[in-house]
């Protein structure tokens, strides 16, 4: 199954970022953030955005849409660089930092997926990601009670005894999470949402294609 949302970030002008999976779910480039980076896959295919959120949320503001609430199941993956250690890098974010939502981050050095419902948030926190320089496929996925965290071609992190997240009428956003936290700078390519856990095999065969 395809994507619910693919963003390519691969624009070169303007404030639309586009979904090209014709679901409709493009978003809009908010605040402080560069077009036009370059590649971020090792292929050299395609294009980025520095997203330049420490203290303004530079970001792709995506409408809220039911095919986005996420709740028993589901897959977020990006390409993803940082020129500095990726201590507070949101990839994929919607959630009210409260009671509802979801969120794929990088935080202390670690591959981070957040999962918020009635009980507050639940975090999956993975193995350090070295060297924060390069360029890194990141993946959080869920299914039922088991989640975890994929990067590079290997699961970083998993948890047994998870929770579906509560639906939530929060906007998506690419590249920050402004409700509840700041994020440093860096730049997102090829940024997806599935509304499946995605296999390993599956996930692999997204990493070759960018090798």
């Amino acid at each position: 199954m395809g994507p619910v949302a693919l963003w390519p970030l691969d624009e070169t002008a303007g404030t639309a970022g586009a979904d090209v999976t014709g679901n409709g779910h493009g978003g809009t480039y908010t605040a402080t953030y560069t077009l036009n980076r370059g590649a971020i896959p090792p292929s050299g295919e395609g294009n980025s955005v520095l997203f330049e959120t420490l203290t303004v949320f530079g970001r792709l503001a995506v409408p809220d849409h039911a095919a986005l609430r996420l709740t028993t199941q589901g897959t977020l993956i990006a390409w993803v660089k940082g020129s500095t250690p990726l201590n507070s890098n949101t990839i994929i974010s919607k959630t009210n930092c409260s009671n509802a939502g979801y969120a794929l981050l990088f935080h202390d050095g670690f591959a981070e997926l957040g999962i918020w419902n009635a009980g507050g948030v639940v975090a999956l926190l993975g193995s350090p990601v070295s060297p924060f320089s390069g360029s890194h496929l990141v993946a959080g996925r869920w299914s039922g009670a088991t989640a975890d965290v994929w990067v590079d071609g290997a699961v970083k992190g998993t948890s047994g005894a998870w929770s579906a997240a509560a639906a939530g009428t929060a906007g998506l956003e690419v590249g920050a999470i402004s409700s509840c936290a700041a994020s440093a700078n860096h730049e997102l390519a090829f940024a997806a949402v599935f509304n499946t856990r995605l296999s390993n095999d599956d996930l692999a065969a997204i990493l070759r294609a960018g090798q």
